[in-house]
Formats: C-alpha cells, structure tokens, sequence
C-alpha cells in the first residue's frame, strides 16, 4: 500500500495535480513553517466563517487556529452541533466543538432552539434519546457556564398542528419490517388520510422511506412495484461503480 502512495504521489508532483488533502495538509505546512505568509494570508480577512464546524478534522482545525490567533480581530463564527458529527471516517471527533472552547474561552455561544423542520412529537423523541449520551457537549460540566441547551421548539405553522405521535417498534427480522412498512403505505395510500396536493389529487411524494443504505432502497423498491405502488429512488452514487475506484481498490 506504501509503495501505491509513493507512486500515486510521484504521478501527482510530475503532473502538478494536488488532491484534497493536499489542498489542506500543504496550506497547513506552509503556515506552520512560514509565520509571516501566515500573518499575511489571516489579515486579508476581517471574519472567518466555518460551517458544520462539528465535520472538521484534525488538519482542517489547525487551519481555523492558526488563521483566528493570526487574525488581529479574532472574529471567528463557526456554526456546529456535536449531535451531528457523521464524518467521523475522515477524521472528525467527537471533542472538535470543546476543543474550540478551550482553545478560544471568551467564546460567545449561541444556541438555536426553533426548529422549522419536524413536528414537536419528533424533536422531543430525538432529545430523549440524545441526551442519554452523557459525552454530549451539553451534558458536559466542565462547559456549564456557556448554558447551553438543545431543547428545540417546533415553530414551522404548516406542521404545528400535527400530533402524530412517533412509534417505535421491534421485529423478528428484516423481512417483517419491510413487509409492515409497506403494508401500512398501501393503506395509506387506498385511505382518505393519504396526503394531496392543491388540486385534491394523491401526493405520493410526502411519503418516504428512510434508510442506512441503498441496498435496502433496492429491496423497498422491489416491493412497492410488487404492490403497485408508484415511487421514485432519491440515492447517493455508488463509488464502487466508478472505474478508478475499483482500480485502486484492487491495488489496496
């Protein structure tokens, strides 16, 4: 595997191309061995903005530091929430958001509670189940004195009258799951219940199907065109059917 990085590598340099972990590591070398090219590049800016801060990796977090304690401001606003974390496979950590506090304790935090998005019966489930996490930055007491709180508000009007409540059930296997699911969309579907749009015809789009995978998309498709039932598969792309991803991962 070594000696694939060293060619990879070699094949890059002759060709002048760089990767996105070039883009990072190399900007984070230059820095960190050039303290005036640093200076220079953090005071073209006046405020530095990172989203889904929660995301960043090691690399990417010494870049924020190193741009913010060279910045003769410090106006730095990163946005994150440490329930969120889900590139966890490209380096980011659970402690990203507290080590941003330890690092910058004058911190202003600011925490969003009105939530557009879900029904009331949805966010009280999601904190129930959250907060039993006792690394979470919120339960945390060594940060208490920046108060803060993910109790979350529903505020969207369209959704304030739904009192759906959220179930939560337990099957022998996959198959009984499956089956359920798709046996309570066709009721669904054949009831007056079924959601429609503004000229009284059936919307079918307000009903979907959550999964970890595409695989089991692939399955809940098979079964829905067993029963009829029109749909329509919103996926990721598979990698593993891009060419060059197989070559290397037969190299590997």
């Amino acid at each position: 595997l070594w000696k694939f990085y060293e060619l990879y590598q070699a094949k890059m340099e002759k060709n002048h191309y760089i990767d996105y972990n070039d883009m990072i590591n190399s900007v984070l070398t230059k820095f960190e061995s050039n303290p005036a090219f640093l200076e220079k590049i953090a005071n073209q800016y006046e405020y530095i903005l990172v989203d889904e801060y929660q995301d960043t990796n090691k690399s990417q977090n010494e870049i924020v530091f190193n741009l913010t304690k060279n910045l003769k401001s410090e106006n730095v606003f990163v946005v994150g929430d440490d329930d969120q974390i889900i590139y966890t496979f490209q380096g980011a950590k659970l402690d990203t958001i507290e080590k941003f506090l330890e690092e910058f304790p004058d911190t202003k935090v600011i925490c969003l509670e009105n939530n557009m998005r879900s029904t009331q019966q949805i966010l009280d489930v999601a904190r129930a189940i959250a907060k039993q996490d006792y690394k979470r930055l919120e339960n945390n007491p060594k940060f208490a004195e920046y108060g803060i709180s993910k109790e979350l508000t529903a505020k969207n009007e369209n959704l304030k009258d739904v009192k759906t409540a959220v179930r939560c059930y337990k099957y022998a296997d996959k198959m009984q799951e499956y089956t359920e699911i798709i046996d309570e969309i066709e009721a669904l579907v054949e009831s007056p219940n079924c959601p429609k749009d503004d000229d009284g015809h059936k919307k079918l789009s307000e009903i979907a199907i959550l999964t970890r995978s595409n695989a089991e998309l692939d399955e809940f498709a098979e079964m829905l065109k067993a029963r009829n039932i029109p749909f329509e598969l919103k996926e990721g792309k598979n990698i593993f059917k891009i060419s060059a991803v197989n070559v290397m991962y037969f190299y590997m």
